[in-house]
C-alpha cells in the first residue's frame, strides 16, 4: 500500500512539472499554477500538513512582480494578464488589484481601472492613494465633478496629500473654476510654472498664461515664465503682447534674446509672413547689425511681394556680412 501511495505522489509531481511532448521549455502560465498546486499538497520532510494557499500566494507574488516589470517596459496588456493570473491564484492580493488598475489606466481602459481600484479599496488599500487613482481615471474620462468627489474623499483621509490637491486643481480648471483651481494647486505646493507648461503643451494657451502670471507674481524675475508667457501669447496671435513678454525675459536673461528670431522663423515656416516680419523687426531693434534678422526679414517681405522693401533689407544683410547662398532676390537686386 505504501508503495502505491509513493508512486501516486511521484506521478502527480512529474505530470505537473514536465513539459508536454515536443516542448523544450515550460511556460509559467501553463505549468506554474499546476505545479504550485501539486507541490502544495505534498508535505515537506518532517511536516505532516502544508497549507495549499502558501504556495499559491508565493506564485501569485511572482506573477505580480512580472506584471510590474512589464508595466515598466510599457507592455500593459501583458502586465494585465500577469496580474490576472496573480489574482486567480490569490483573489485577495491587494497589490495585484492595485497595479492591474494602474496598467488598465495606462492602457486607456479607465472604467475597468476604476473597478480594479475599487477592489483594492475593499481589500484595505491605502485609501487616499486608491481614491486619487479613481479620481485620475474619472478626470481622463471627462467626469470632472465625479473626479473631484474622489479627490475630496482622498483629502479627508490625508489632508496633506499633494496628489489629491493637484488632481483636484486640474479637474477644477476643466470646469472653469480657475480661482479654486489655483487655491488647490497652492495647497499641493505645485509649481505654477510647471502647470503653465502643462497647459501650453495642451495648446490651452489662455489657461497657461494664467499660471505663468501666478509664477511671475511669486518671482517677477522668473525669465522662463516671461518667455513661456510670450510663447503662449504668440499662440493666441497676440503678437504685441508676446513681444513685450519676450522683452521682459530678455531684460532679465540675455540668453532669451534669440526668442525674437526663433518666433519669427516659426511664423515664416507656417506661412505667416506679416507676423514673422514683426518679430524680425524686434530682433533688428535689439541688434541693428544682425545680418540674419535682416536677411530673414527680406525673405518674408519677398513672400508678400513687397519686392522693393525686400531688396533694401537684403542689401542691408549683405552690407553687414551676410554671405548665404545666391538667391533670386540677389540676382534681381
Amino acid at each position: 500500500m505504501r508503495i502505491y501511495v509513493i508512486f501516486a505522489l511521484w506521478v502527480l509531481i512529474t505530470v505537473s512539472v514536465v513539459p508536454a511532448p515536443g516542448q523544450t521549455t515550460v511556460k509559467a502560465t501553463e505549468y506554474g499554477p499546476t505545479s504550485a498546486f501539486a507541490v502544495s499538497v505534498v508535505p515537506a520532510l518532517g511536516q505532516t500538513t502544508v497549507k495549499a494557499t502558501e504556495y499559491g500566494q508565493q506564485i501569485a507574488g511572482n506573477f505580480s512582480h512580472e506584471g510590474n516589470r512589464l508595466i515598466g517596459q510599457g507592455k500593459y496588456e501583458e502586465a494585465i494578464k500577469a496580474f490576472d493570473e496573480a489574482i486567480r491564484l490569490d483573489p485577495k492580493y491587494l497589490n495585484a488589484w492595485l497595479n492591474k488598475g494602474n496598467a488598465l489606466y495606462l492602457l486607456g481602459n479607465h472604467t475597468e481601472a476604476i473597478q480594479s481600484y475599487d477592489e483594492a479599496i475593499k481589500l484595505g488599500a491605502d485609501l487616499a492613494y486608491a481614491l486619487c487613482k479613481n479620481g485620475n481615471a474619472l478626470s481622463t474620462q471627462g467626469k470632472y465633478d465625479d473626479a473631484i468627489e474622489y479627490y475630496d474623499e482622498a483629502i479627508k483621509q490625508d489632508p496633506n496629500n499633494a496628489n489629491a490637491w493637484h488632481g483636484k486643481g486640474l479637474a477644477l480648471d476643466k470646469l472653469n473654476k480657475h480661482d479654486e483651481a489655483i487655491s488647490s494647486f497652492k495647497k499641493a505646493n505645485s509649481s505654477m510654472f510647471d502647470i503653465g507648461e502643462y497647459y501650453s503643451k495642451q495648446n490651452e494657451y489662455a489657461v497657461a498664461i494664467r499660471y505663468y502670471d501666478e509664477a511671475i507674481k511669486k518671482d517677477p524675475n522668473n525669465s522662463d515664465a516671461w518667455y513661456n508667457k510670450g510663447n503662449a501669447l504668440d499662440g493666441l496671435a497676440k503678437y504685441d503682447e508676446a513681444i513685450q513678454s519676450y522683452k521682459k525675459a530678455i531684460a532679465i536673461d540675455q540668453t532669451h534674446s534669440i526668442s525674437m528670431m526663433n518666433t519669427g522663423d516659426s511664423h515664416y515656416e507656417a506661412g505667416e509672413f506679416v507676423a514673422a516680419i514683426r518679430y524680425y523687426d524686434e530682433a533688428i531693434k535689439q541688434d541693428p547689425k544682425d545680418e540674419y534678422a535682416w536677411y530673414h526679414k527680406a525673405m518674408a517681405l519677398r513672400m508678400l511681394h513687397r519686392d522693393s522693401e525686400a531688396k533694401v533689407a537684403y542689401t542691408k544683410a549683405r552690407e553687414l556680412g551676410y554671405n548665404g547662398l545666391m538667391t533670386q532676390m540677389e540676382m534681381t537686386a
